[in-house]
């Protein structure tokens, strides 16, 4: 077996809760869309959405984590569609490359597409990392701001469409949360672990990756690094979401993270739930495949690849064909 120094290229899952957000605040004005070229749906104008709620995504087509939140934003789009809720996934990439991906999308990318290659949107947003997406109101005023994938999105949506949606109580919720994801960015580990429960309160809807952070802090802080292993299995048992699993075994895997190799069994026991949870998803099947292939099960690494191949898009096949061949070279 191998020792692998870095993760598979094919690695795209994302970190949501420790990932850099955006300068702009909830309470701010949103900033105008600087748009070359509609690629998909109506040019949209925040002064003149007659009080509708707009939905802003930055992404590229490169982009792993964006690629994974197209089918949620898509869900989302269908169903607060009936409520006037419009979304927009802006990218600073040229008009060509984003054509031909959109294009090849099809019905997995059902909302408004738009090209800003002189990247004036994403710069006048304050964007610091993608995928990121902004709630704004009716007012032009951001609503909500976060990864694409933060569960803060639905709920952001379902409390304005509802009419129960408080802005003094979400700039602070805002705000807190902010400071958690800073302390995360530093890896101030000990400072971040007692504040968890705290979160998990605030932001209930975020438990998941929450617990997941718990156990990623434990294992990351020299004081409490021996107590990891030990509760890795109830900090599994409590997560029941897929992606947060399958991005909690990448953490575990990736050498880079400094988990040094010693976790490569709890990984395979959080991809194993994941693969449980959602066993016809790629990256949760490619996921699964890496974490045995750690653990020396070469053989249904290569099967769990193929089908995870089997499901990927074109302009993601010759990455997880990378990683078959590179589990292959193991074989005798």
């Amino acid at each position: 077996m191998k020792w692998v120094g870095k993760l598979l290229a094919g690695c795209a899952i994302s970190l949501m809760v420790a990932a850099p957000v955006s300068a702009l605040e909830v309470g701010d004005k949103a900033p105008r869309l600087e748009i070359e070229e509609w690629v998909k749906g109506d040019a949209i104008d925040l002064a003149k959405t007659g009080g509708k709620i707009t939905v802003v995504e930055f992404w590229a087509t490169w982009c792993g984590p964006c690629k994974i939140s197209m089918p949620h934003l898509t869900e989302l789009q269908t169903r607060f569609q009936p409520a006037g809720v419009v979304f927009v996934g802006v990218s600073s990439e040229d008009i060509r490359t984003v054509q031909s991906f959109v294009s090849r999308q099809g019905s997995g990318m059902a909302y408004t597409v738009a090209v800003d290659p002189s990247g004036k949107t994403r710069i006048a947003y304050g964007v610091r990392g993608i995928p990121t997406a902004f709630v704004v109101g009716g007012d032009g005023v951001i609503a909500w701001a976060g990864h694409s994938m933060h569960p803060g999105l639905e709920k952001t949506l379902e409390e304005m469409t509802a009419g129960s949606y408080d802005p003094k109580e979400a700039a602070t919720r805002f705000r807190l949360i902010k400071s958690y994801r800073s302390v995360m960015r530093k890896e101030d580990y000990r400072k971040a672990l007692p504040l968890i429960d705290e979160m998990i309160k605030l932001d209930p809807r975020g438990r998941n990756q929450y617990e997941a952070d718990r156990f990623h802090c434990m294992a990351m802080n020299i004081r409490t690094s021996r107590e990891a292993k030990a509760v890795a299995d109830g900090v599994i048992a409590k997560i029941d979401d897929a992606r947060v699993l399958a991005t909690m075994a990448w953490r575990m895997m990736d050498q880079e993270e400094g988990y040094r190799g010693q976790y490569d069994a709890v990984a395979l026991r959080s991809a194993e739930k994941a693969h449980g949870l959602l066993a016809g998803d790629m990256d949760v099947l490619r996921t699964l495949a890496y974490a045995r292939y750690l653990n020396g099960n070469v053989a249904s690494a290569i099967e769990l690849q193929k089908q995870a191949i089997e499901l990927a898009t074109p302009e993601m096949k010759p990455e997880l064909q990378a990683d078959l061949d590179f589990f292959a070279e193991d074989v005798p």
